[in-house]
């Protein structure tokens, strides 16, 4: 009987300023485009009436999406056959449009497909195989697919993975 378990990391707080001071120029340089080139309505009117949305908002965001879908790892106990699982975890992340990036004796890494894509949303995923377990690392909304796939999908049923709370 194998076990996953996942542990995260905590929140960067680097990677919440930058998304944050990128969304707070993007969304207020649209917005002033949009109503003073559209609209012809002046951007200090705008701002004196909704400048809660135009700050907070960008800025809230930019804290709450590195909270939710921060780096992690997800560690896989007690498998019989490693080999035969990385396969099919290879190709469970080529599903996911995951390349092979690099490969060494011990672990492989894998990046998104699509250049365009590949934001902080998407980060790498690092498959390293030590000490009798096979740890998968990457960002929390990748660990759980895989995880949920592991778990409940039925090319994943030979290795018996259980969650592990």
């Amino acid at each position: 009987m194998s076990s996953c378990e996942k542990k995260f990391n905590r929140p960067s707080i680097r990677e919440m300023a930058i998304l944050s001071i990128a969304e707070l120029i993007i969304f207020n340089l649209l917005v002033y485009l949009v109503f003073t080139l559209v609209f012809k309505k002046p951007y200090t009117e705008l701002f004196q009436k909704i400048w809660i949305i135009l700050i907070f908002s960008p800025l809230l965001a930019g804290i709450l999406q590195p909270v939710t879908n921060r780096n992690g790892q997800l560690i896989l106990n007690g498998i019989d056959d490693p080999q035969s699982l990385r396969q099919k975890l290879a190709e469970l992340l080529a599903e996911f449009q995951y390349t092979e990036l690099s490969r060494d004796e011990n672990s492989i890494t894998y990046n998104h497909k699509l250049k365009w894509e590949r934001t902080i949303f998407k980060g790498k995923v690092v498959m390293t195989n030590e000490n009798g377990s096979l740890q998968v690392f990457g960002k929390k909304n990748m660990l759980d697919r895989l995880e949920t796939k592991m778990v409940f999908g039925k090319e994943f049923k030979e290795f018996k993975i259980k969650r592990k709370l």
